[in-house]
């Protein structure tokens, strides 16, 4: 078990030996006059940084490894890794002070570690403070801000980031000004890499022609892909096309099939679509519907949102 005074002189071991280097250069610098020096000194500094960021790298892994049998331990690694500006840390810190694990909740602060690590790229924090900042939690809402940071991991191929960005140029607050060309632009990229959501989103934009040409084959196409990965949206908005002669072509099987996965999700419009169709339909295509759904229900996987 690791008490407060082993985790103490752990920290002590691993940080003392850059104290030393640092003195060292400090005195270097003191005693020093002629520009001969200057390289050497700078040497001894990129040494000593390096050191630092070694430490800091042992310090995070430490964590990592303490999290889950001792997060307050944990937490006072990633806070002296952090500190040092390792980003995984400072995320991870940000993380443990947002959900109350190994310190008091504390959004503020987890704000600030999530903009430090942000500010080096971290693309997890990026995400995570651009959600801060579009909700106003732990610091004052400013979706302007929210799409900076969103852009900036969206950019780094995060699908959660593209899809956000998608949603909220397309469908989000009022206070922004939509840009459904762009928005059609990240959620295609969310879509390409399997993202559900943004796969049904984009049905939606291909079908009302917001940001594309309206295209109501492209639309189903997107649906479908994404009621297989489960979206409940998605299969009621596939139900309800298989169930229009005018969007897709009767199919009230597979129509009944889609909205009944979705209703079982908790789906109202697929509800409500279902009291519409079954009475258009005979016992045997009910009977195959529901067949059908019990069995991509057997085999699917968990709903990817």
């Amino acid at each position: 078990m690791i008490t407060k005074s082993t985790l103490q002189k752990g920290v002590l071991l691993g940080v003392l030996p850059g104290v030393m280097q640092l003195a060292y250069v400090q005195s270097l610098r003191a005693d020093t006059t002629g520009a001969e020096q200057l390289p050497q000194n700078t040497a001894v500094a990129e040494q000593t940084e390096e050191a630092q960021q070694s430490y800091a790298e042992n310090q995070f892994r430490q964590a990592k490894a303490l999290l889950k049998k001792n997060p307050t331990a944990a937490f006072d690694l990633y806070r002296m890794a952090a500190e040092h500006g390792h980003a995984k840390a400072q995320h991870n810190l940000a993380t443990m002070y947002y959900q109350g694990s190994g310190v008091a909740k504390n959004t503020q602060e987890a704000a600030k570690w999530f903009r430090k690590a942000a500010e080096q790229g971290a693309t997890l924090a990026q995400v995570s403070l651009a959600g801060l900042l579009a909700a106003g939690d732990g610091v004052p809402k400013n979706l302007q801000e929210a799409l900076v940071w969103y852009g900036k991991a969206a950019e780094q191929g995060s699908e959660a980031a593209q899809l956000r960005l998608g949603e909220l140029l397309s469908f989000g607050d009022d206070a922004l000004p939509k840009d459904y060309a762009q928005a059609a632009k990240w959620l295609e990229k969310a879509a390409a890499q399997g993202n559900a959501a943004a796969q049904n989103n984009l049905g939606t934009m291909h079908e009302y022609g917001l940001g594309v040409a309206k295209d109501t084959k492209k639309a189903a196409s997107w649906y479908a892909k994404a009621a297989e990965h489960g979206n409940a949206k998605a299969q009621a908005n596939y139900g309800r096309f298989l169930a229009n002669a005018s969007l897709a072509g009767i199919d009230l099987v597979h129509a009944f099939k889609w909205l009944k996965l979705a209703k079982d999700q908790g789906d109202v419009t697929a509800e409500n679509l279902l009291v519409e169709i079954v009475p258009m339909m005979t016992s045997v295509q009910i009977k195959e519907g529901k067949r059908l759904a019990d069995e991509f229900t057997a085999h699917a996987a968990p709903p990817v949102q």
